[in-house]
Parts: structure tokens; sequence; C-alpha cells
């Protein structure tokens, strides 16, 4: 019975640390992954921000979280990023 119960224990205890193991590394590979997908979104954001501020349109894109301390990009910014108008 004593067997059993140790067994028992040392089951428990095994699959806790597989989990615990389980969680550090997919936590470890998650957080730059999340980090660099936040990057491109607001690469994409801004590229789309640039495009429509160049064609004398509206932009409708929010970039907050994007850009340094809440600075929006100008058209001038813009230009000289090599953003251009497609029309014509």
């Amino acid at each position: 019975m004593k067997v059993v119960a140790w067994s028992l224990v040392f089951l428990v205890i095994l699959i806790g640390l597989t989990i615990t193991a389980t969680i550090l590394v997919f936590w470890g590979w998650w957080n730059p992954f999340k980090e660099s997908t936040s990057k491109w979104a607001c690469e994409l954001k801004i590229q789309r921000y640039c495009q429509k501020l160049v064609c004398d349109m509206q932009p409708d894109v929010d970039l907050t979280g994007c850009t340094e301390e809440s600075a929006v990009p100008d058209k001038k910014w813009c230009e000289e990023k090599g953003f251009y108008c497609g029309k014509g």
C-alpha cells in the first residue's frame, strides 16, 4: 500500500513539474512572438496612415501605442519616408 501511495505522490509531482515547465517554455516563446507581431501591426498601421495622408485623404487609422509620445506623423514626414500617392 505504501508503494502505491508513494508512486501516486511521485506521479503527481512529475505531472506538476511537466505542466510548470510547459507553461514556462510556452511563455518564453509567446512574449517575443507577441512583441514582434505588435511591432509588425504598428508598421502596417503607419503605412496605411501615411498612404492615406499623402493622397490627401482623411486617415482613419488609430496609431495609439505605435508612435513615441503619441506623436502623429505629418504629411512631410511620410513623404520623407518614401510614401507617395499612387494615383494618376
